[in-house]
């Protein structure tokens, strides 16, 4: 999954949960750079989280973001997952764990999808 796909599914999920509104923020030339990926509020509270897959480290200009976020009084973090996003966020898991298992379930049905399309064989 890349970064881009998980701050996508964070985002709709956050903004399916009640007194919640989170956007993504892109960057460019017009976006300081470190800034958080997806900023909101939940509960009053502002936040700003910052996703990552794989491997992926938070940039010194990311860690500075983030702080100087925290030290605001905004929640912050690392997430992988949508679980992950919602614990730091202190949102329901299990909305979050339902969230992710439709994805799964899509992902399984567009794969054997183009699996018949093809007659079986892996297109590369």
């Amino acid at each position: 999954m890349s970064e881009a796909s998980l701050n996508a599914r964070v985002v709709r999920f956050i903004n399916r949960c009640p007194r919640a509104k989170a956007i993504k923020i892109h960057g460019t030339s017009h976006t300081r750079a470190g800034t958080p990926d997806v900023v909101g509020s939940v509960r009053g509270r502002s936040f700003a989280i910052e996703g990552k897959v794989g491997r992926g480290v938070t940039t010194a200009r990311q860690e500075r973001e983030l702080l100087s976020w925290g030290d605001s009084g905004a929640l912050t973090g690392v997430y992988r997952t949508v679980s992950e996003a919602a614990a730091l966020l202190g949102l329901s898991d299990q909305l979050a764990l339902r969230t992710e298992a439709g994805v799964a379930r899509r992902q399984r049905r567009s794969t054997g999808n183009s699996l018949r399309a093809t007659g079986g064989r892996h297109v590369g």
